[in-house]
């Protein structure tokens, strides 16, 4: 699976925080959107994903039933910004995953 890195503090407690490292092990669409074939090489996605089974590295999280030690799911944040347009104000609601592809890392930032 790919490598991912934690961008949001989840659950600081059980390790599930900004910079925790792991691997996807799984992806769970929304149940809106229709089953997908195998055979399908791409698939262009109406609803966002309803969450990530991911395999983190270190995790003081409870094993889940049904899934292997360490793996968690990381459900979508919502996040409300409010931007100014000429002279008016709009409400931008952005909803997303909390994991950036994690492949190289500095001291300073991941890729």
């Amino acid at each position: 699976g790919m490598k991912v890195m934690v961008t949001f503090n989840v659950q600081t407690e059980l390790d599930i925080a900004n910079g925790a490292r792991g691997e996807v092990v799984g992806i769970v669409l929304d149940e809106r959107e229709p089953i997908i074939a195998e055979a399908e090489a791409k698939k262009h996605l109406k609803y966002p994903l309803a969450y990530m089974l991911v395999k983190l590295n270190r995790t003081k999280a409870a094993k889940l039933p049904g899934l292997a030690e360490g793996v968690v799911l990381i459900v979508p944040i919502q996040k409300t910004f409010t931007i100014l347009i000429g002279k008016s104000r709009k409400t931008v609601t952005r909803r997303q995953l909390p994991l950036t592809a994690a492949y190289t890392f500095t001291d300073y930032r991941s890729q």
